[in-house]
């Protein structure tokens, strides 16, 4: 059987067979299938932005992807390395070493690919569990006395804006590195213009938040779950969580999220909220 060799870069006639490609692994590359989404249609992201390389395997099949942004962004929805032909990992090598890396992120096994075919070692490594949830029903409403839950929007970014920089702070900052408060809020005010995110309120006070980061076709990926530090352990993340899949069994569909394998007590909460682990999930980044 013959083997691929090339890398393509995809085009309007490839995106249906692309999406079928990510659809099938969608629980590892709801980032990657978000690029995709534009109002309701599946679309390519301009060129000038971010490309998205292919290749097909001996039978013409499109057998692995990954979008390359013009930051250095790389995102994987790729097979097992040991799939991969010689020639076309030196070849996927080249490129990626002419055009720049700044962050390679997804199912680990990618990422250590990706990782082995280039030259320079990433200044930073974050291993995650990905875990999902598959069925499309919800959680039971977690009712407590003592606070509520309700959907944010955009104009509760500045009540938000002091659990996004915690958050910052304890789950994203590399070691190092000082907080961008400018990109954090930038970031935030979007995710809540775009994402569906929720709240909980104790008093009038914001004391957690949850939400999704990624929206895919049949997943949604959950992230920047958060609790000030004096109500943890009190139901306020498992609530939040609840409220999501409420949220999501109204559209049909499936949770993902990822989660330091550090971090005990929010894999417990997650794995108590129907979650199983699937993969690993990694994050490197490099210096560009």
């Amino acid at each position: 059987m013959p083997t691929a060799t090339r890398w393509a870069i995809a085009r309007d006639k490839d995106l249906p067979e692309l999406q079928e490609l990510l659809v099938r692994r969608e629980w590892g590359c709801v980032t990657f299938s978000e690029r995709l989404m534009s109002y309701g249609r599946t679309l390519l992201p301009p060129r000038i932005r971010e490309r998205i390389l292919f290749y097909r395997n001996g039978t013409s099949e499109l057998a692995g992807a990954l979008l390359h942004s013009v930051s250095g962004t790389v995102l994987t929805c790729l097979p097992a390395s040991d799939r991969i032909d010689a020639r076309l990992a030196e070849r996927l090598a080249d490129r990626l070493t002419r055009t720049g890396i700044s962050m390679v992120m997804g199912v680990a096994n990618e990422v250590r690919f990706v990782e082995s075919l280039l030259s320079v070692r990433p200044r930073h490594t974050v291993d995650y569990l990905l875990m999902a949830r598959e069925a499309a029903v919800a959680l039971s409403p977690m009712d407590a006395e003592w606070f509520s839950v309700r959907r944010a929007n955009e104009a509760d970014t500045e009540q938000l804006a002091p659990l996004q920089l915690g958050y910052e702070v304890e789950e994203v900052l590399l070691p190092g590195r000082a907080l961008n408060t400018t990109i954090a809020l930038r970031n935030l005010r979007r995710r809540l213009r775009t994402q569906q995110t929720f709240v909980a309120e104790c008093d009038g006070k914001v004391i957690g938040m949850a939400g999704t980061n990624a929206r895919g076709f049949l997943y949604d990926q959950i992230g920047g779950v958060y609790t000030v530090a004096e109500q943890r352990n009190r139901g306020v993340s498992r609530a939040l969580i609840a409220r999501i899949t409420q949220f999501a069994a109204t559209e049909g569909k499936r949770l993902c999220l990822f989660v330091k394998r550090s971090n005990a007590a929010a894999v417990h909460i997650y794995a108590s909220s129907g979650f199983v682990v699937r993969e690993g999930f990694r994050i490197s980044y490099y210096d560009r």
